[in-house]
């Protein structure tokens, strides 16, 4: 069971303009997107990226992580493009290449506390899950915009409305400047399962 905020879920949406206005979720919730839209899914395994794990020197990788999260934008936005001709309905296979939503999301996060001899749920764990968090958003965003530079962004991009989200406002001051410059590939990027 879980509760889902609509007003909040529309209110954050940086996608409620050109056709792609949220009406839905997918089957398990997580995933707020238009009539017919689709969302490549994926996770990144947090236990992973410890390094030294059960040590007084236990840490993360961060550059690892980095690097796995600018492969996992291009891994996701690249099955949207061998998905789509796949897609049962004509509407479905226009949705998500007019989208190109995905869904980088994170798993294994109890392992990764563990492993870094932190309490799940304690104050440190969370301060660490705020960081990690940051990092994959901001990473997400700054691959997206490299991609758009490289591929252009998603069709039905545009730059006025996308960062008048509340969401799209918090990045950071630099990621909404690549935005206004050169777009997104990926009309949303993150996702964390239920």
């Amino acid at each position: 069971p879980g509760v889902l905020f609509w007003d909040t879920v529309l209110r954050e949406s940086p996608t409620q303009y050109n056709g792609m206005e949220v009406q839905g979720v997918n089957v398990c919730g997580e995933i707020p997107m238009e009539p017919y839209g689709a969302c490549n899914l994926g996770s990144i395994n947090l236990a992973a990226f410890v390094r030294d794990s059960f040590t007084e020197r236990a840490d993360l990788d961060w550059n690892g992580l980095s690097e796995a999260v600018r492969h996992a934008v291009r891994f996701l936005d690249n099955v949207i493009d061998v998905g789509a001709p796949r897609h049962a309905l004509r509407d479905q296979r226009r949705a998500s290449v007019r989208s190109r939503r995905v869904g980088l999301g994170i798993l294994g996060i109890a392992d990764c506390f563990a492993a870094l001899n932190l309490v799940y749920g304690s104050g440190p764990s969370l301060s660490v899950l705020d960081r990690l968090m940051a990092a994959i958003k901001e990473t997400a965003y700054e691959e997206s915009i490299r991609l758009a530079e490289e591929k252009g962004p998603f069709p039905a991009f545009d730059p006025v409305r996308h960062l008048e989200s509340p969401y799209i406002q918090r990045l950071p001051e630099p990621i909404r400047n690549g935005i206004r410059a050169k777009g997104l590939r990926n009309c949303a990027l993150l996702a964390v399962a239920p």
